[in-house]
């Protein structure tokens, strides 16, 4: 919560019902406020849009949007929308106060228990299996968006970047145009393509990683060098990337399928959500890794002819059967067809 006894919303007075009380924080689109509606006594935040973005009528329809899908959606892990208007000349929406830590703070203390990981990961898949048989894409999934309430209850913030299906209103000017966080973006979403639930997942992928690893796949000085590497990049073992246990092969697998380069290749939130239950289903985390390293000792005593016919491969980085190591992330993927594009982010990606 923030204080700032010059700020003239603070006292002040929306819609007549709310009485804003603090500022709990700004943002790149606008402020968000405690306040307290003044018949009832609940307290609820408040969401202001920037008056510089109110002047312009797509920023506006962008936060009429974010409304309209937190309207649509009503779920235990998505924030309540209570209220949306306009009041002298303020664009508003009035939505739930959660209480919490965003999952971006809580990776800041140190690595996360596998049981915890999956309940946050569960509830996520849930929610977005939800929005997503909705036809809504969030498009900025992110830890500093997923809100942990209590000991590991989700919800999911931000929904400022929504895709709403086409036929609801009239569809903004976003292909071409990129959106998103870099650290979190989809191929797809680098090159300004249109978006899909596919591109939800392979965020959700990325951030399933960063829990296990302690850190994202990719590393880049600035937002070109990380689009470039999830254009052309393969991300690196779990393991290679600081994973503090030995992870289930399964659960490495799945991650990778979700870090897909092409988004058909992805799972969908349900089926992403069962296969990450069934990893976990009754099996404690010693099992777990006990279980994964005969995995992996068995994998490093195979010819590679054998791996092949088995599936099994050596880790990145790790000793082979013929005595040579598997380079990291060696294979690039290029699925730009602009060559003028494609060399300007592969220049990024050399100088990384």
């Amino acid at each position: 919560m923030t204080v700032d006894r010059d700020d003239p919303r603070l006292g002040s007075t929306v819609h007549g019902k709310y009485e804003i009380t603090s500022l709990v924080g700004r943002g790149g689109m606008g402020a968000v406020y405690r306040a307290t509606h003044r018949e009832l006594g609940e307290p609820v935040a408040i969401k202001f849009l920037h008056p510089m973005f109110a002047s312009t009528a797509e920023l506006r329809e962008r936060f009429r949007r974010e409304a309209v899908a937190l309207a649509r959606l009503r779920h235990r892990c998505i924030v309540s929308l209570l209220d949306y208007g306009e009041d002298a000349g303020e664009h508003y929406m009035v939505l739930e106060l959660v209480s919490g830590r965003p999952l971006s703070d809580v990776l800041g203390d140190g690595p996360l228990s596998l049981p915890f990981v999956t309940a946050v990961f569960d509830q996520l898949l849930e929610v977005l299996e939800v929005a997503h048989e909705a036809d809504i894409v969030h498009r900025d999934i992110k830890p500093s968006n997923v809100m942990i309430v209590g000991a590991d209850h989700v919800k999911l913030l931000d929904f400022g970047l929504v895709q709403l299906p086409i036929a609801s209103l009239e569809k903004l000017t976003d292909v071409g145009v990129v959106h998103g966080t870099p650290d979190y973006m989809a191929p797809e979403q680098c090159e300004g393509k249109e978006t899909t639930p596919a591109t939800d997942i392979y965020s959700v992928g990325v951030m399933l990683y960063e829990c296990l690893a302690g850190k994202t796949p990719f590393d880049g000085r600035g937002a070109a060098q990380l689009m470039a590497a999830h254009l052309f990049l393969e991300p690196p073992s779990m393991e290679s990337r600081g994973a503090q246990a030995e992870l289930p092969r399964a659960l490495e697998d799945l991650v990778h399928r979700a870090l897909s380069k092409l988004p058909d290749a992805r799972p969908r939130a349900g089926a992403f959500r069962r296969e990450l239950a069934a990893i976990f289903r009754g099996t404690d985390p010693r099992s777990l890794a006990e279980g994964a390293a005969r995995e992996r000792a068995r994998g490093a005593a195979l010819s590679r002819s054998e791996r092949a016919v088995t599936g099994v491969t050596a880790a990145d980085g790790a000793p082979r059967a013929d005595g040579a190591t598997t380079p990291a992330s060696s294979r690039v993927h290029i699925r730009i067809t602009d060559a003028g594009r494609a060399t300007e982010l592969q220049t990024a990606l050399a100088v990384a």
